[in-house]
């Protein structure tokens, strides 16, 4: 079983997030790390401030360490910045890059 990371927007993508993260482990290839979902969408919420961010890209750095793979949620095929230094990232580490719109036909 490979653990692999979701790298995308987890307030634009938040139903294909879970739904791809749900499909892939449901497969048994896969051990999916997800990132947090939704976390700015309540007032309040973790992810609203300058610290939680900070904490929050640590953690999702830390399950890209973890992981044999990034899925790259580059939906339509649009790499926005955010998503592109998460690429960077994994690729810096070592880390093969899948990415949804060329992976994604295997769960439909």
């Amino acid at each position: 079983m490979k653990i692999i990371t979701i790298c995308g927007d987890p307030v634009k993508q938040e139903s294909e997030i879970t739904y791809i993260a749900e499909q892939m482990t449901c497969h048994g290839e896969y051990c999916v790390l997800t990132p947090v979902v939704p976390f700015v969408k309540r007032p309040g919420a973790l992810g609203t401030t300058p610290n939680d961010v900070i904490h929050l890209n640590n953690a999702h750095r830390k399950k890209i360490d973890l992981s044999e793979a990034i899925l790259a949620m580059d939906v339509n095929g649009t790499i926005d910045p955010i998503l592109e230094n998460w690429i960077k990232y994994a690729q810096n580490v070592h880390k093969q890059v899948l990415y949804y719109s060329r992976e994604i036909h295997n769960y439909r």
